[in-house]
């Protein structure tokens, strides 16, 4: 008499794995979306300390001011305070405080912001950060930037850009 083994799976060791793996599923899913959003907020941080970075060294490089705006094309800077796509520096060899079109777009920092917005509060309420060409300094364009996530308020930060180009993370901000 021989013996017939099937390799296999019963039904409910079958609906045994599958409700394991739903009920690991929804224990898991909160928690990856606020890595991602803790995340989204590292990042953007970090870009806006290379930015601004960048833009003093590009001062000194071309000796020209340089403009740090808000940009959705990496062409353009916005004329609205929205800085979640991305940030844009700019030569601004005219000193008109704009980005001509004949202006040189230097890098294009791109990021698409899911969890929150990102801000700029400037002393001159301008749309836009320029780095003097003879210091490589913000002079007059003190400020700072404002990360507000949409629903955690404790994924939210502000950078305060100071005189001196130097940026200062604050650690609770509200929005």
């Amino acid at each position: 008499m021989r013996l017939h083994f099937s390799s296999g799976l019963t039904w409910i060791e079958l609906t045994v794995v599958i409700a394991l793996i739903a009920i690991i599923t929804a224990l898991a899913t909160p928690s990856f979306a606020i890595f991602k959003a803790e995340q989204e907020k590292k990042d953007s941080m970090h870009l806006i300390k290379i930015a601004v970075s960048h833009a003093k060294q590009a001062t000194q490089l071309y000796h020209h001011d340089v403009l740090l705006c808000p940009s959705q094309n990496g062409r353009d800077c916005l004329n609205k305070n929205t800085w979640q796509h991305g940030l844009l520096l700019v030569e601004d060899r005219n000193k008109n405080r704009q980005a001509d079109a004949t202006e040189q777009r230097l890098y294009f920092f791109a990021q698409d912001l899911q969890y929150g917005t990102l801000t700029w509060q400037g002393s001159l309420h301008k749309n836009l950060i320029v780095f003097q060409s003879d210091t490589g300094l913000p002079r007059g364009y003190i400020g700072s930037f404002k990360y507000c996530h949409h629903q955690q308020e404790n994924h939210s930060y502000r950078m305060t850009l100071s005189m001196m180009g130097h940026l200062r993370q604050d650690a609770n901000s509200r929005c």
